[in-house]
C-alpha cells in the first residue's frame, strides 16, 4: 500500500455576491501491486473547508469533485459538519488537476475552486520480513519449546498479528511469544506467519526434531537427622541429610535452612542457635537430573534456667555523721543495700543514710534528729550489698532484692514471688531527696507483701519528700551461703 500526501491549502474564488474559500488537503492511497500495470486504482480522501460570506436562501447539500473537469464523485452532506470526500479514480499514473464544487438544496451548483495539480505515482512498498528463534531444536518426548518471533520486521510498522501453525497438527496459536509441547516422536517444521498495518504478510519455519521418550525421573527422597532436637540455649546442633536417597540417580546438592534467616549447603552441616523459640529447619536436596525434594524438623530452643547463686556481699564501717565512699568489692549490675543499726558510743539518737549507689559503691553517714546538732561520734555498723532481683538457696530458702518509692503514707509494695513463710522485710532510704533525718516504718507484712511509709522526727509539720527505698526479702531460716553461715527470723 502506498500513501501520497499532497497539500493545497487556502484558494479563493468568487462568484456573482458570494465569495467561496476552499482550504482543501488531498491523501491518495492507493493499493500495491507486484510491479507496475498501466492503469492503477487510486483511492483520494479530500479534506476540505467551505464558507461563505452570506446564503440566505439556500444551503449547501453536498460536494462534488472534478478531475481534468470531469466530476469522478460527489457526497450528499447528511450534517452540516461534513466536509470530505473519499472515492476511488481508475487512471494512469500522471499529473491531474482537481477541483471541487459545492452542491446546494435548490439544486444548483457553486462556481468550481481554483484547480489543484496532483502527482498521481504508483509505488511498491517492502513486505515484513518473518524471524523466528526456538529454545530448542531437538529433543526427547514430550518437548516443551519456546518460540520468539520478536525480532520479526517491517518498513510499515507495526507489525498487527503474529500466527504459528506447529507442524503436528494442532491448533494454532497467535502471539509475539509463544509455547508448544510435542509428544510423538517426528520431525515438525513450525511457521510462523507475520502481518504488518498494510495487510502485507511474510513467513518463516524451522525444524524441530522430536526423539522417543525415555523414562521420567523420578524425585529424590529428603531426610533430616540431627544430634539434637530441644534445649537450652546457646543451642548447637550437627544437621545430617546423608541419609537421603535418590531412586534411579544420586544426590547432587543438599541445601538448608536453619528457620532463622540463615542457610547452609552440603550434606552435613553445623548450626548455633541463640535465641529461645520453636525453629522449622527444612533440607532441600536434588538429584542428578535436577529433580528436588523437601522435607522440614522442628528444633525447640529453651531458655537456660538460671544458676542458683547469690551475689552479695557483707562489710562494716566505722564513720560519723560526715558522709564517706564505700567502695563495693564484688560486681554487681543493680546492687540493692542495707546498713545499720550503729553502735551505741554516742547516747544521741541516729539513723543510717545511703546515698548515690552505684556498681562502684555508695555514700553513707550517721544522721541524727532534727532537733539534735547533727555532729555525732564514730560509730560501727554493718552492711549487706545483694544484687536486684529474685534468688531460690539450695536448701529451697527464697530471697529478693528489690526498690520502691516511699512517701510519708502507707503504700503497699508487692514482691516478686511468692514464699511459702512471711519473709524478714529489711529497708533502706538510698537517696537524699529530703535533707530531714528519716527512717521506715513496716505494717502487714504477708507472704506476698508488705506496707511502708517514711517518717521523720514527731514536731515535723510538713512531709518528706519521696525517697528510694531499697528492700530484701529473706524467707526465715538457716543455712550456709558460700562459707557464710546464716540465720533470718522475726522478734516481738
Amino acid at each position: 500500500m502506498t500513501k501520497i500526501i499532497i497539500k493545497h491549502l487556502c484558494c479563493s474564488t468568487h462568484y456573482n455576491r458570494y465569495c467561496w474559500v476552499f482550504c482543501i488537503t488531498l491523501i491518495c492511497l492507493f493499493a500495491t501491486t507486484i510491479g507496475h500495470t498501466a492503469v492503477n486504482p487510486h483511492e483520494l480522501q479530500i479534506n476540505f473547508s467551505f464558507d461563505t460570506e452570506a446564503i440566505p436562501d439556500r444551503q449547501v447539500a453536498g460536494y462534488r469533485l472534478y478531475m481534468e473537469g470531469d466530476p469522478v464523485c460527489e457526497t450528499a452532506q447528511v450534517e452540516p459538519q461534513t466536509q470530505n470526500i473519499a472515492c476511488t479514480i481508475v487512471c494512469e499514473d500522471g499529473t491531474y488537476a482537481f477541483t471541487l464544487s459545492a452542491l446546494f438544496d435548490d439544486s444548483s451548483e457553486s462556481p468550481q475552486s481554483a484547480p489543484f495539480i496532483f502527482a498521481l505515482v504508483l509505488s511498491i512498498i517492502d513486505p515484513p520480513t518473518a524471524v523466528l528463534s526456538s529454545s530448542a531444536a531437538a529433543g526427547n518426548a514430550p518437548l516443551a519449546v519456546t518460540f520468539n518471533g520478536t525480532s520479526s520486521m517491517t518498513p510499515n510498522l507495526p507489525i498487527v498479528s503474529y500466527n504459528w501453525t506447529f507442524g503436528d497438527g494442532s491448533q494454532t496459536t497467535t502471539g509475539e511469544i509463544v509455547s508448544h509441547t510435542y509428544s510423538t516422536a517426528g520431525t515438525y517444521y513450525t511457521e510462523l506467519t507475520v502481518t504488518d498495518r498494510l495487510g502485507l504478510t511474510d513467513k518463516v519455519d524451522t525444524p524441530i526434531i522430536v526423539l522417543g521418550t525415555v523414562a521420567p525421573n523420578e524425585k529424590p527422597d529428603a531426610i533430616i537427622s540431627a544430634d539434637l532436637t530441644e534445649g537450652n540455649v546457646p543451642m548447637v546442633i550437627t544437621f545430617d541429610g546423608l541419609q537421603s536417597s535418590d531412586p534411579d540417580g544420586s544426590i547432587t546438592r543438599y541445601d538448608w535452612n536453619f528457620g532463622d534467616g540463615t542457610t547452609g549447603t552440603g550434606p552435613t552441616v553445623q548450626h548455633t542457635y541463640t535465641d529461645a523459640t520453636i525453629y522449622t529447619v527444612s533440607l532441600q536436596v536434588t538429584d542428578n537430573q535436577g529433580e528436588t525434594a523437601t522435607t522440614t524438623r522442628e528444633i525447640i530452643c529453651n531458655i537456660a534456667p538460671p544458676e542458683n547463686i547469690l551475689n552479695f556481699e557483707v562489710g562494716e564501717i566505722s564513720t560519723d555523721h560526715q558522709w564517706v565512699r564505700v567502695t563495693i568489692e564484688n560486681s554487681f549490675n543493680q546492687p540493692v543495700v542495707i546498713a545499720g543499726p550503729a553502735t551505741a558510743n554516742d547516747d544521741a539518737p541516729v539513723l543510717v543514710r545511703i546515698r548515690n549507689i552505684d556498681q562502684s559503691g555508695f555514700d553513707v553517714r550517721l544522721q541524727e534528729w532534727d532537733y539534735l546538732d547533727d555532729s555525732h561520734m564514730e560509730e560501727t555498723f554493718s552492711y549487706i550489698v545483694m544484687e536486684q532481683g529474685i534468688h531460690t538457696l539450695d536448701n529451697g530458702i527464697k530471697i529478693e532484692a528489690g526498690s520502691f518509692t516511699g512517701s510519708s503514707r502507707f503504700q503497699k509494695v508487692t514482691l516478686q514471688q511468692a514464699y511459702d513463710a512471711t519473709p524478714v522485710i529489711l529497708t533502706q532510704v538510698v537517696t537524699e531527696n529530703d535533707t530531714g533525718a528519716v527512717t521506715g516504718r513496716l505494717q502487714k507484712s504477708g507472704q506476698s507483701s508488705f506496707e511502708y511509709k517514711l517518717q521523720e522526727q514527731e514536731t515535723t509539720k510538713n512531709a518528706h519528700a519521696t525517697e528510694t527505698i531499697g528492700y530484701i526479702a529473706w524467707e526465715p531460716g538457716t543455712g550456709e551461703i558460700e562459707g557464710l553461715l546464716f540465720e533470718a527470723g522475726h522478734t516481738p
